[in-house]
């Protein structure tokens, strides 16, 4: 469990304690895109350069995290230093099924987690919902920057088909000048376009 304190803003004296199981903190990050949880979990892993180093030992190397959730709101420029390019965000999502990285509960609990993602329904999963297909994902929203474009709006998953086979995608759009529908029907597209030319052409492996 993580113990998280917080002084009010008008008593310095009164402070606030809340006893959060680390599970509870991964669904609200995962599954929520909740800002707060996830910076509580960085200071608890170590912070962010910690998290980026981790990442590098399992070999993936064209991303950068070097900024919290609180920085890049505090400076909406900080946005474009947490990056990654999509094969490799996609390999290390791919890594859930391909690479031991945790004992099998841990990473059963965190395939599950990705599985109940409630937010991005009309990325990913919108073009997989009449299908018997399960999508398991993670999105990303970023606000506007000062030239009015959306920064960044992100999903990375893996779908599992119902003959046991499976891929993994992301699509990452950066400096969208659309509005944040039309920006998520273009996720949503390619995630269709890539789900029917595996599917009927039948060009997936047995991974």
């Amino acid at each position: 469990d993580i113990q998280y304190n917080k002084k009010s803003s008008w008593d310095n004296i009164l402070v606030w304690i809340i006893y959060m199981p680390i599970a509870q903190l991964l669904d609200y990050t995962i599954q929520k895109s909740d800002n707060n949880a996830c910076d509580i979990l960085f200071n608890y892993t170590g912070g962010v350069s910690y998290t980026d180093s981790y990442i590098r030992s399992l070999g993936i190397n064209n991303f950068s995290i070097s900024k919290t959730e609180d920085d890049m709101h505090e400076d909406l420029a900080a946005c474009y230093e947490n990056w990654s390019t999509p094969l490799e965000i996609a390999s290390l999502t791919d890594m859930l099924f391909s690479k031991e990285l945790f004992p099998t509960e841990y990473q059963n609990f965190l395939k599950e987690t990705m599985l109940n993602c409630q937010t991005g329904t009309n990325r990913l999963p919108a073009p997989l919902l009449d299908t018997t297909a399960r999508i398991g994902h993670k999105t990303g929203t970023s606000d506007r920057n000062v030239q009015g474009e959306l920064i960044g709006i992100n999903d990375v998953g893996f779908i599992l088909l119902p003959d046991g086979k499976r891929y993994t995608i992301a699509v990452l759009v950066k400096d969208s000048t659309e509005s944040m529908a039309d920006t998520e029907k273009i996720i949503a597209n390619i995630s269709g376009i890539v789900y029917h030319h595996l599917v009927s052409e039948k060009n997936i492996s047995n991974k």
